[in-house]
């Protein structure tokens, strides 16, 4: 069987397809629901309590999904869009890893998907801000390092030694640097995504999982055909 979309090749009796997920057409409902099962589709449940549970995949319009190079599948409802697998969040213009492998949000929240290149500055300035608190602490142990030189100086006179070790400085120092060449590599480098946005949360994957025509299509599955 052929997509009639993007011609890729397909088992016979599939449901969706398995290069774009376009809907197969010759697939009555109950071969839909035992593809669904044999393609590994996640089982839908609901993921809190006052989500309601989900519906069965055969009733999605759009499915984009999970592959080698994209870790998270995305399930297009006419309601509302479920997303599984490895996905972050963007808040407070910072990405966070969800700590979930499923979520949803409603399509008539809907604002827009497209992508993006942000820079983490909140991790630059943590690494900047360890990176000083290690100068801080080396200018402390340098400190007590003049100190115990100025007491060895007298307790030499009664001989006795006063020597303060030279690794607490070093190990600071390496760690200092360590943390500030770390903070300007984030501070140069950008996090590309694409950001699909709804009124309640923004979710983004990684740029180089989804093509412009898939990214394209999902706007249109999305926003319901039009």
């Amino acid at each position: 069987m052929f997509c009639t979309k993007c011609g890729k090749k397909n088992e016979d009796g599939a449901a969706f397809c398995s290069g774009c997920g376009e809907r197969l057409m010759a697939a009555p409902a109950s071969q839909v629901s035992n593809n669904a099962a044999n393609i590994g589709m996640p089982q839908m449940q609901p993921a809190s309590a006052s989500y309601q549970p989900m519906g069965a995949a055969c009733d999605a319009k759009y499915i984009l999904p999970q592959t080698p190079n994209r870790e998270c599948a995305i399930y297009v409802y006419q309601d509302r869009v479920e997303f599984y697998g490895k996905f972050m969040y963007l808040r407070d213009k910072d990405f966070y890893k969800a700590n979930t492998d499923r979520d949803y949000a409603l399509t008539n929240e809907f604002i827009g998907i497209g992508p993006l290149a942000m820079r983490s500055w909140k991790k630059t300035l943590t690494f900047v801000v360890m990176a000083t608190v290690m100068e801080i602490i080396k200018s402390i142990v340098d400190w007590c390092s003049d100190m115990a030189e100025k007491a060895d100086k007298v307790t030499s006179l009664v001989g006795h030694r006063t020597e303060m070790p030279e690794w607490p400085g070093y190990i600071v120092n390496i760690i200092a640097f360590a943390c500030l060449v770390y903070a300007i590599v984030l501070f140069f480098s950008k996090k590309k995504v694409i950001e699909i946005s709804f009124l309640s949360k923004r979710i983004c994957i990684p740029q180089d999982s989804i093509t412009y025509d898939e990214m394209q299509r999902l706007n249109y599955e999305i926003k319901g055909g039009h």
